[in-house]
């Protein structure tokens, strides 16, 4: 996400991080937004390649899982967390293991599941019950925001923490504009 967006500008608040000392989030993000190229999806971003890239992680795992025997190569008599070289001469000399096949499995069925659409992920919301509520982790992949400031907050409580989006659907990564919802769980303002 770094190198997608545009930072023109921002430069001499890197530099001089005292130009944004006690101002507010709104003020903070009024500074570096003033500048009209701060915040834009660069031309050469390419982000949706990173979905591509999901898919061949899940390929590249699975082949390790089917591939165990010769990629992570056991000798007799080893001894265990000894640091010894299993494929002498290949890349990954100490062989390429996955320690834990079951967690592994898990994370590689969530990611196959997210890499096809919106998923229900549980919440919980302020100090309500846990709740249900669906997320498509690659909608900013597949349509990159064209300028941040569409997605900001549109309002702010006294304390600094947004209270309302201008798109209560993060651009598709909340399809049902469930981000909103998600502000409940600031810090109560005492302001």
């Amino acid at each position: 996400m770094y190198t997608a967006y545009g930072l023109d500008g921002s430069e001499r608040f890197f530099k001089n991080s005292a130009l944004l000392e006690g101002l507010s989030p709104v003020e903070r993000n009024n500074k570096l937004f003033s500048n009209s190229k701060f915040g834009t999806l660069r031309k050469t971003q390419g982000l949706s390649q990173l979905k591509a890239l999901g898919s061949d992680y899940v390929s590249a795992v699975k082949y390790a899982f089917e591939n165990d025997s010769v990629l992570c190569k056991k000798f007799e008599n080893e001894i265990p967390n000894m640091d010894l070289p299993r494929r002498k001469g290949f890349l990954f000399e100490r062989g390429f293991c996955i320690d834990d096949k079951n967690k592994a499995a898990e994370s590689i069925a969530k990611l196959e599941e997210a890499l096809k659409g919106p998923v229900d992920v549980p919440v919980k919301i302020k100090d309500s019950n846990e709740e249900t509520i669906k997320i498509n982790y690659f909608a900013i992949l597949d349509n990159p925001v064209a300028d941040i400031r569409t997605i900001m907050p549109a309002e702010y409580d006294n304390c600094g923490n947004a209270t309302r989006l201008k798109d209560p659907s993060y651009n598709g990564l909340f399809p049902n504009g469930d981000a909103e919802r998600l502000l409940a769980n600031n810090p109560d303002c005492r302001k």
